[in-house]
């Protein structure tokens, strides 16, 4: 026995130093670990950050002012009073309590899967191992909770269950993670892994090492992501162009008092130089003359208008649609911009935005320019002002303004105007103008108003970007997508904001970085001052007439109110009229079409272009945003046109398709970066990809048609692409984006001919869905396995449209044949319903609004009209009747849809009721 004791040692050493390699080799690992700012654990979608060096002080401060009890009523998901309390708990601990007193923290926002807002706490721990961390977490937390460890690369993470909540942390980096959700943490740890963080942010360093000076706090803003959160898109960011400041990042000292927000720091955008580079400040004192009840504005003030202008408009000299006051007549007008500057446009343009714009109408807006000189500006702008109705004249020159300062100032395709001594304001509205007049002659615009007062207290002397709102109004229009209904995701990220009365940010040029001065009024009573107006000591604007004799023009109120139908004479020989879609589709405009020409139609009937197609257009005209440029594409059987909004051809335009085009085409941008694909069927039989510039994809597989083309559109669920195509036989084939089979569907199911397909959000039945060509609906799963469900007679083939037609969230499904249009639930119960005899029935227009929703269509036999709303409420004029399909239009101030028929080749406009 005495003879294996050695070996026996050996062994027994051996273990131990096996056992003991690993947490040797962690601990060597831990100390070689480097220690790494806090912002290499931020993830890249964060929206903003909160830094302090003690939050015990900072929460001291919060909790003296009012700012407190604004974050616990705010509609975040975590009221400040429990994170306090949690706070409070911990330091009891003495690691903690030196934590929250002398510690580096971050507080950081940023979305979640779904868009709602969640917090991660980053908090400077330097060299503390994570199992360290962990036993002082365990020694103050209740006896009722426990921490489990997930596996996690780079870093383990930990699970902390709390009664029925949860929390999840990470040490890494000398960095302990703190997130309410495990997707933040796990962002968070992973950031920590990657080459390019926060930190090697070029716009975010550069604000870091010039801000945090003695001060309560500092909030970082990203702009961009901000905006995409509030609108809730990535593809409609009006602040994101070249030189924008607003491309980047904000850097904010905070100083919290009781009833405000003092805010100074400095902006970097993502490209340099800016637009405001070399511009000298100025008073900004047209806010003065904003209308009283202003909810936001955006006042620019430019020293150099000939450098900014050019940023947008690069020739002097352009072309503008005018009018001829001799023989009362529209022309064609030529505007140097350049002459105009020196003559009579001052140093600012001003957007100003009045609370009814946030609940739905886009024409409660309006846009105020500086004037130098009066006598100047009539004599200049005599060309392009139409008479209208007193002093308000009908602007032809509607695209003059985003040409000169950018889309940003894009008042629409039909603008009133109105001059005074101060300034020339034009607005979608003339009721709005004549509201102006009358607010300037009772002494109620902002300058007299106490809200003005309070905020111009606080307003640095000068600057050449001037933000003002007032949230609570703003929020409204958060994510709406062109509807007056918020999203619940966007008021979880306004609902601080929108507490307070006044929001004011001023920002001017300080090279190589933009000066920023901000301040948030707290207290809710100044949600009173807004509408208070008394004597002031300011001069008010004059409004200006022209010695013209007056022509009695359109009155845009009697027009709202009356129930005759308005035609369109302008506009003659129409053989179909169409509505635009594709990207930011709220294109005040119709398209009539005549052979291989087109038209362009306002709102109000008139007539704006017209333009000559390479042969007659086939489908829809489709609205794209080329580089953040928007144009028109048109498809013709053979070519391309790509037009720009005032129907000029674009350069490289026309592009002739190769091999032909039969039928409609499809456009795709998979990745929503504006790289656009156009498919098609050719006359080879075969389906086509190409660019806009008429290129075939080398890697498109080209999947053969059995026959005619009837529908073509591309998904992405579930993170897998799908292209769907059916033809004239009801045959449906599904592929990736090269055009390989992706799901083979079983041959007995046939697509209806009038029947697109969708993505089926009702249940569990299938990806997609459709109707078949027995008129049921069909349902198909990854597998390509069919289920059916039958809703009703209407028919073979019929039309089949599925959409949310009584606005309750859900989606309906709605079908058209055999003289029977019905919209049933989900649950297969009528929603609305409309018949009749013997009828033809054309395919159906849908019209929706957050208020109210249409159908109308047209039996092919006779010309008549049937059309019904989500209240199975039927239009009343049964005697309509029309030559073409119809479509349903929303025209600025009017409060019901618009039907729009074409009889003996002029537009006919409708009110609906």
């Amino acid at each position: 026995m005495k003879k294996y004791i050695p070996y026996l040692l050996m062994v027994s050493i051996a273990g131990i130093l096996v056992l003991a390699f690993f947490p040797l080799r962690n601990y060597y690992l831990f100390l070689k670990e480097p220690v790494s700012p806090l912002t290499d654990a931020v993830p890249e979608g964060a929206a903003l950050i909160v830094k302090t060096s003690s939050v015990e002080k900072l929460v001291r401060i919060i909790r003296a002012s009012e700012l407190f009890e604004m974050l616990e009523r705010s509609k975040t998901r975590y009221g400040i009073k429990s994170i306090v309390a949690k706070l409070d708990n911990i330091r009891s601990d003495e690691f903690f309590k030196d934590l929250a007193t002398d510690c580096e923290v971050m507080i950081c926002m940023l979305p979640d899967k779904e868009l709602k807002p969640e917090m991660l706490f980053l908090l400077d721990v330097g060299k503390v191992s994570p199992e360290s961390i962990k036993n002082r977490i365990s020694e103050v937390l209740p006896e009722n909770s426990k921490i489990e460890k997930v596996n996690f690369k780079p870093a383990d993470l930990y699970r902390i269950v709390l009664g029925g909540s949860e929390l999840w942390f990470y040490v890494r980096k000398g960095i302990l993670a703190i997130a309410y959700n495990r997707q933040i943490a796990e962002q968070s740890c992973m950031a920590t892994n990657q080459a390019r963080t926060l930190t090697t942010d070029t716009a975010f360093a550069k604000l870091t090492r010039i801000s945090g000076k003695r001060v309560d706090g500092v909030l970082m803003l990203n702009n961009r992501k901000l905006v995409e959160l509030f609108l809730q898109t990535k593809n409609d960011n009006p602040l994101v162009f070249n030189g924008s400041p607003f491309d980047g990042w904000t850097s904010l000292d905070l100083h919290i008092e009781k009833d405000r927000v003092l805010m100074d720091g400095f902006m970097a955008g993502r490209n340099e130089p800016s637009i405001l580079n070399r511009q000298v400040p100025g008073t900004p004192d047209q806010l003065k003359y904003f209308p009283g009840t202003t909810a936001f504005a955006v006042s620019l003030l430019i020293s150099d208008q000939e450098e900014y202008t050019t940023r947008f408009l690069r020739e002097d000299t352009i072309q503008l649609p005018g009018y001829d006051s001799a023989n009362n007549t529209l022309s064609t007008e030529v505007f140097r911009r350049n002459e105009h500057i020196r003559s009579w446009i001052g140093n600012s343009v001003s957007l100003v935005a009045l609370p009814a714009y946030f609940t739905g109408n886009d024409s409660a807006k309006m846009v105020m320019i500086r004037i130098k000189s009066e006598d100047s500006a009539l004599c200049l702008l005599k060309p392009f002002l139409k008479p209208y109705k007193e002093s308000i004249k009908l602007f032809t020159a509607t695209g003059l303004i985003q040409h000169l300062w950018g889309s940003f100032f894009d008042m629409g395709p039909t603008q009133y105007c109105l001059l005074t001594d101060q300034a020339l304001i034009l607005s979608p509205s003339a009721r709005l103008l004549e509201d102006y007049i009358i607010e300037v002659e009772e002494n109620k615009l902002l300058g007299s108003s106490k809200l003005f007062k309070e905020a111009s207290a606080l307003l640095t002397e000068e600057s050449s970007l001037t933000v003002f709102l007032i949230p609570d109004l703003c929020s409204r229009f958060a994510g709406r997508h062109g509807s007056v209904q918020q999203l619940p995701e966007t008021s979880h990220w306004t609902g601080v904001a929108e507490s307070s009365g006044l929001l004011c940010l001023q920002i001017s040029p300080a090279e190589p970085v933009l000066y920023t001065h901000a301040f948030l009024l707290l207290d809710p009573k100044i949600k009173q001052l807004a509408y208070q107006f008394e004597e002031s000591n300011f001069q008010y604007p004059k409004i200006l007439k022209s010695s013209e004799t007056k022509v009695t023009g359109r009155n845009e109120a009697t027009d709202n109110n009356s129930d005759i139908p308005i035609n369109g004479s302008s506009v003659s020989n129409a053989t179909s009229i169409v509505t635009i879609v594709g990207d930011k589709t709220n294109d005040n405009l119709i398209i009539a079409i005549n052979k291989n020409s087109i038209t362009a139609i306002a709102r109000d009937g008139q007539a704006l272009w017209t333009f000559a197609c390479k042969g007659e257009p086939v489908g829809e005209i489709r609205r794209l945003n080329l580089k953040g440029t928007p144009r028109y594409l048109i498809a013709t059987g053979s070519h391309l046109h790509i037009l720009d909004l005032k129907g000029k051809e674009s350069k490289n335009s026309p592009v002739k398709v190769p091999s032909g085009i039969v039928g409609k085409i499809s456009v795709f941008d998979y990745d929503n970066k504006g790289e656009y694909r156009v498919l098609f069927a050719g006359k080879d039989n075969k389906i086509h990809n190409i660019t806009l510039e008429g290129a075939e994809l080398p890697d498109w597989q080209k999947p053969e048609l059995s026959g005619k083309l009837k529908s073509l559109q591309f998904f992405r669920t579930a993170g897998r692409d799908y292209i769907l195509y059916t033809d004239s036989k009801g045959r449906i084939g599904i592929t990736d984006r090269k055009g390989k089979p992706r799901v083979k569907v079983e041959d007995r199911l046939l697509v209806s001919s009038g029947s697109a397909v969708f993505e089926n959000n009702t249940n569990n039945k299938g990806i997609f869905l459709m109707a078949t060509s027995s008129g049921d609906v069909a349902y198909i799963a990854g597998t390509g396995d069919i289920t059916e469900s039958r809703f009703g007679e209407h028919g073979r083939n019929p039309w089949f449209d599925y959409a949310d037609f009584n606005n309750d969230g859900n989606k309906d499904f709605i079908f058209c044949g055999n003289g029977l249009i019905t919209v049933y639930s989900r649950m297969k119960k009528i929603i609305a319903s409309a018949s009749r005899k013997n009828a033809n029935f054309s395919k159906p227009f849908i019209y929706r609004s957050p208020k109210e929703c249409w159908l109308v269509v047209r039996d092919q036999k006779n010309g008549k009209i049937l059309a019904f709303n989500q209240d199975n409420k039927t239009f009343s004029d049964a005697s309509l009747t029309s030559d073409c399909d119809p479509v349903i239009i929303k025209r600025n101030n009017e409060k019901k849809p618009v039907l729009v028929t074409v009889k003996k080749g002029k537009t006919v406009f409708t009110i609906l009721k």
